[in-house]
């Protein structure tokens, strides 16, 4: 009976925790963890006293007994263990999903411990100033981490990350001065403040072709970093990212578009002066060479940050072999999977125009249904734009649609003019009426031969839903507007103007910003929809607006404005939408074309991809014969025509 009066307590009171009690030496509390009564190892107290008796190899349980009921040992609370400098090593069950915070913090002794792989999160400074601790591997489920992990381990030489891992956190190897060599995991896409600062031996890190992000302080007091190879999916660096990294010889950028950086700054915030330093402080510019494919010299002479440098070497495109599809340098497994991702309809095709470039992703044919079913209170809320129902099946056959929408530097390079601030190259051109769009798309098409026009709205809408891969999201590639578009109420935010942002920043399914951003003109007229099921529908033959749609920097990204159905109509003659002067801008589409599709990994050159592709890359990369089975017979067709 006590039991169950014990029992029912605590499930009345959930992620409550109950005075600690001891099991065999060490401190347990009980909580309701999602839904199942466990016990998570604790302190004494909040407080403390922390643990005076305990010393050498420690095993925590997987379960323990209390008042006669067995319970699941599940997490290992705050500041649990901090300062027990008598511990030498720690085995942790596979129970345990959760390290909290400060939980080994300063454990001066701890030279071993062995993380399960159940270990999903990991707290702030959880192994922080565990200055014996010599190896780590962390396990598969840990995808990021908060700050300081191993902030201060200085006897930490040797860490192993999952594959999996996206973030390196915060500090998390802030001031571990015995690192020397660190093999990145092969999907991280950020490295966070300080993440590497003070690691003064890192001699050696190879940033793998993932990577969009490098922040603040980084590598900060690095000292031992002679060279640097960014990858073409970098993005943007922080501030004072190589600050007193006075060993730095050289950089390689292979991002054809300058990654972001800064240069010094000053000036007045409110009443107080503000130094805003730049990404490359400490290194001599005079001296360090900066090494970056020959067809981007122009760009990022020109570029923030990057024009500081006064040595530059170019990098000849024809040194990198043609099996090197993601462009980071070397033929690899990475490689391997472009070709088959182009095979399947995922890459896109890039094509030159004169010192411009663009991407086009294939769109595999398929039916959806187009559109959404309004209620009347949401429609009298003024939540859409127009009403985007009903819902009806539309069918659609394979084209090619710009994986972004068309940049400043690709319209200037078309149609001459004012060239564009070298800022502003990569932003979206926008404030343009039909007739000028039109204008653009006839000579775009003359300088390339091909026949680019704008998406028809069922086109647009189709991909911006990820095509015959659809995730059935709510924005294009996610249900949360601030992870895939530039809106007002994304938390990096617009520009305190609401300008639009540089494009492709964010990424899925191989298309960017279809949700916010700039709006995007259609080739349809603007009118109801049809309740029955469409093939191919061009719109109305008539009317007197165009559709557009996506919505822009200026939309509020918690409702529906930059929804994939939503839609909107604006006469022809206009160049913006709306009492906000929302901007519009342009993405062009272009019937399947299986010749230029096939061109982009094509690497023996018999016109198609196919398996005979994958195995080229293999061979270059085993430098060796190698024949991949085939597999499925659909796999030796053309894209677009699998079986």
């Amino acid at each position: 009976m006590l039991q169950l009066i014990v029992t029912a307590l605590v499930c009345l009171m959930p992620q409550s925790m109950y005075g600690a009690f001891m099991v065999d030496g060490l401190f347990f509390s009980l909580y309701d963890y999602s839904g199942e009564i466990c016990v998570f190892v604790t302190s004494e107290n909040s407080t403390g006293p922390r643990y005076t008796n305990l010393s050498g190899d420690m095993v925590i349980p997987s379960s323990i007994t209390y008042q006669e009921t067995s319970y699941n040992v599940r997490g290992i609370s705050n500041s649990a263990f901090m300062m027990c400098n008598d511990i030498t090593s720690v085995t942790i069950p596979s129970s345990v999903t959760s390290i909290g915070a400060m939980a080994f913090n300063s454990c001066k002794g701890l030279k071993t411990v062995v993380l399960p792989d159940s270990l999903a999160y990991v707290g702030a400074n959880a192994f922080g100033e565990c200055t014996s601790l010599e190896t780590v591997v962390l396990p598969s489920k840990i995808k990021q981490n908060d700050g300081g992990m191993f902030y201060g381990c200085t006897g930490l030489t040797e860490i192993t990350f999952p594959s999996t891992l996206k973030t390196i956190g915060t500090s998390m190897f802030s001031d571990c001065v015995n690192l020397t060599t660190v093999r990145l995991p092969e999907k991280l896409e950020s490295i966070e403040t300080a993440a590497f600062s003070g690691c003064s031996k890192l001699a050696n890190i190879d940033f793998l072709s993932t990577l969009q992000s490098i922040g603040d302080y980084a590598f900060k007091d690095c000292s031992s970093l002679t060279s640097v190879k960014l990858p073409a999916s970098l993005l943007g660096l922080g501030y004072d990212v190589f600050q007193d990294c006075s060993a730095l010889q050289e950089i390689m950028s292979l991002a054809l578009t300058p990654p972001t950086a800064h240069e010094d700054e000053s000036g007045y915030e409110g009443q107080f002066y503000v130094v805003y330093p730049g990404t490359f402080n400490g290194i001599d510019k005079e001296n360090c060479v900066l090494r970056v494919f020959e067809s981007a010299m122009t760009d990022y002479g020109k570029a923030k940050g990057w024009r500081q440098f006064q040595n530059y070497e170019a990098i000849n495109e024809s040194e990198y072999i043609p099996g090197d599809i993601n462009g980071d340098g070397v033929v690899d497994i990475a490689d391997v999977n472009g070709v088959i991702n182009d095979m399947l309809g995922k890459a896109a095709v890039v094509i030159e125009v004169k010192d411009a470039k663009l991407g086009l992703a294939l769109v595999e044919g398929g039916t959806f249904n187009m559109g959404t079913d309004v209620d009347e209170d949401e429609l009298n809320l003024g939540i859409y734009d127009n009403v985007p129902s009903p819902v009806h099946q539309v069918t659609l056959g394979s084209y090619l649609i710009l994986t972004t929408e068309v940049t400043q530097k690709l319209f200037h390079a078309v149609m001459g003019g004012t060239e564009p601030e070298y800022e502003q190259m990569n932003c979206p051109i926008y404030g343009i009426n039909l007739n000028r769009v039109n204008s653009f798309i006839q000579k775009l098409n003359e300088v390339t031969g091909l026949q680019f026009r704008l998406p028809t709205e069922a086109e647009w809408e189709y991909a911006a839903r990820g095509g015959n891969k659809s995730q059935g999201y709510h924005f294009s590639g996610s249900n949360y507007s601030y992870e895939v578009g530039w809106c007002t109420y994304s938390p990096w935010g617009p520009t305190a103007d609401n300008d639009p942002r540089r494009v492709a920043l964010l990424n899925e399914l191989g298309i960017y910003d279809m949700s916010g951003n700039v709006w995007e003109w259609c080739q349809d007229w603007f009118g109801p929809y049809p309740n029955e099921a469409q093939s191919n529908p061009q719109g109305p033959e008539t009317g007197t607006q165009r559709v557009i749609r996506g919505g822009s920097c200026y939309n509020d990204g918690d409702v529906t404005h930059c929804d994939v159905y939503n839609r909107a109509g604006v006469e022809p003659d206009k160049t913006v939408f709306g009492i906000n002067n929302e901007p519009i801008g342009i993405r062009l589409a272009m019937d399947l074309n299986e010749a230029l599709y096939n061109k982009a990994s094509d690497i023996n050159k018999d016109g198609v991809v196919d398996i005979a592709d994958v195995n080229a890359v293999i061979n270059l990369m085993l430098g060796k014969d190698y024949d991949v089975p085939t597999g499925h017979q659909g796999h030796d067709t053309a894209p677009g025509n699998e079986e």
